[in-house]
């Protein structure tokens, strides 16, 4: 599955083969799309709408809709596969919800929220920490030698190329 910001849908592509096997239309303007631990589902944000559509991978229909706010952003599951997290980028907040073994959604809550967080750009590491783009660090566990474990109260700065590698966008980092 890539989303098409601009185009209201989504292609569902065959990595294998590298074509598009079908084009969906899902309306508003999907941003990220996340799929399930087991394969089940996929899970796609529409940043316009607020929705968070809930499809089924086989035939790639919406199972669900879960209305938010707009401004959606990205989704991330938790190391562990249980939990959904979604940033909410004009709602200033992460949201999470659990994640049963057929896919559904449930126990929506505020992960975090925060007037200054704008979360554009999530990951989660092994350990289930969040990194959020435009916050900066605080607290310990922010160096990226694991065995320091201390707050060095820096950014983390990259420089490097970019470049495509079989459609996909890699920095090649030159300096860290």
């Amino acid at each position: 599955f890539v989303g098409h910001m601009f185009s209201k849908g989504f292609s569902v592509i065959d990595v294998r083969e590298l074509k598009v096997l079908r084009e969906v239309e899902l309306g508003g303007q999907p941003l990220s799309v996340a799929y399930s631990a087991l394969g089940r589902v996929a899970y796609v944000s529409d940043g316009k709408g607020g929705v968070v559509s809930v499809l089924g991978l086989n035939d790639a229909k919406p199972i669900k809709r879960i209305a938010l706010k707009p401004g959606l952003g990205p989704l991330r599951f938790t190391p562990d596969g249980r939990q959904l997290i979604i940033g909410e980028t004009v709602g200033t907040r992460l949201t999470a919800f659990d994640i049963a073994a057929d896919g559904t959604l449930s126990n929506r809550r505020i992960w975090a929220a925060e007037r200054k967080l704008f979360p554009d750009g999530i990951c989660l590491d092994a350990e289930g920490a969040i990194w959020v783009t435009g916050v900066r660090p605080r607290g310990k566990g922010f160096d990226l030698n694991v065995d320091a474990r201390v707050d060095t109260s820096q950014w983390l700065t990259v420089s490097g190329v970019l470049r495509r590698d079989r459609g996909l966008v890699v920095l090649e980092a030159r300096s860290v």
